[in-house]
């Protein structure tokens, strides 16, 4: 079961499952690095039995499981998860009528091009201009590009 899972720490080689006083009534099992006796310097790290490997995977789950703590963990990232999708929502109703306001203007500009303009057209209006901003003797005309251009008024 821990074979390829226990990793030495001082060399890096795996953990194998070795029997020590296989002929006698003393007979245990245990797991030593691979590399602690095959190097002209051995390995020094620890050998340890099936039995402490498991009663100390058991601490690890009770001391990892921390129920209050994986709740907090889970209701932080769930937290921002909405947050990320509602702004993402959000975003994607920004890009769609950017689309649609790129498209008017694109379809106004193609009905314009060579063209004088020589009468209102409510299309190109809503396609074209933001707002107009009124003062006592002109218009001025804020573009959807930010543009803005002042026209007297005619008395």
């Amino acid at each position: 079961m821990f074979s390829t899972r226990l990793e030495c720490a001082r060399c890096g080689a795996w953990y194998g499952r070795k029997t020590w006083a296989s002929n006698t009534k003393c007979k245990d099992a245990v797991w030593q690095c691979n590399h602690k006796y095959t190097d002209e310097h051995p390995c020094s790290s620890a050998t340890v039995k099936d039995e402490q490997i498991e009663a100390l995977i058991a601490e690890n789950q009770r001391c990892a499981l921390d129920q209050d703590a994986c709740q907090s963990a889970y209701a932080e990232l769930d937290t921002t998860y909405r947050k990320t999708l509602a702004r993402r929502t959000s975003l994607e109703k920004d890009i769609a009528a950017n689309t649609a306001k790129h498209a008017a203007i694109t379809t106004t500009l193609n009905d314009l091009t060579g063209e004088p303009v020589s009468e209102f057209h409510p299309a190109q209006w809503s396609a074209l201009i933001d707002h107009a901003i009124v003062t006592e003797d002109a218009i001025r005309f804020v573009f959807r590009t930010g543009e803005q251009v002042r026209i007297a008024l005619k008395g």
